[in-house]
């Protein structure tokens, strides 16, 4: 499978080890499309010699949004991994915001899109209206997920196993904060309760 970024592969790794664990029911890589804006275009008349033609121009694109993730969790994942807004409860001290599934069957999904620890293109404006867009137009919340090597998602949680080695080389790789396991991660917010 290709990736858009090296980020979205880390984080498949990292979602990988949380399938295993029982945490995730499944994951969808580029989820469906939103439609954020339809296209707008406008007619007009082109004279011709003989008659006139009634022609259509577009005059702004359609503008679309795909996340790079969905994932679909286990209800063992409540608290530890997601917490919904219905929870009124600090949405800081989990990783990811879930909402419910419309089959009402109170099971929770979340939308990620994954960014970058830094980004020379500033990214993060561009994520910024589409997720307020998002959650205006379709009642849906979409999880900013940063990976990088000295903040972010595998600090704050636990680092896959295959991320401790470097991509090309398979030496270890240099990490600006102590590594914790899925397990260590478990316990750890068991312990805080």
């Amino acid at each position: 499978m290709m990736f858009d970024s090296t980020e979205e592969l880390w984080f498949r790794w990292w979602i990988d080890e949380v399938v295993e664990a029982g945490y995730i029911y499944s994951y969808h890589y580029h989820p469906e499309q939103y439609l954020l804006a339809p296209a707008f275009s406008y007619k007009y008349d082109k004279h011709l010699k003989t008659r006139t033609k009634e022609l259509e121009s577009n005059l702004l694109s359609p503008h679309q949004y795909t996340a790079d993730y969905r994932i679909d969790w286990n209800k063992n994942a409540r608290g530890f991994f997601f917490l919904s807004i219905s929870d009124q409860l600090n949405l800081k001290s989990v990783p990811f915001v879930a909402q419910e599934t419309e089959d009402g069957n109170n099971n929770y999904y979340s939308i990620v899109e994954i960014k970058a620890g830094f980004s020379k293109f500033h990214a993060g404006r561009e994520f910024s209206i589409n997720a307020k867009w998002m959650l205006q137009r379709f009642g849906v919340y979409v999880n900013k997920v940063i990976i990088g090597n000295k903040k972010g998602l595998f600090k704050d949680t636990f680092v896959p196993e295959k991320y401790l080695l470097t991509d090309k080389t398979k030496q270890n790789r240099t990490l600006h904060f102590e590594p914790r396991t899925l397990e260590e991660f478990i316990k750890e917010t068991k312990d805080g309760r």
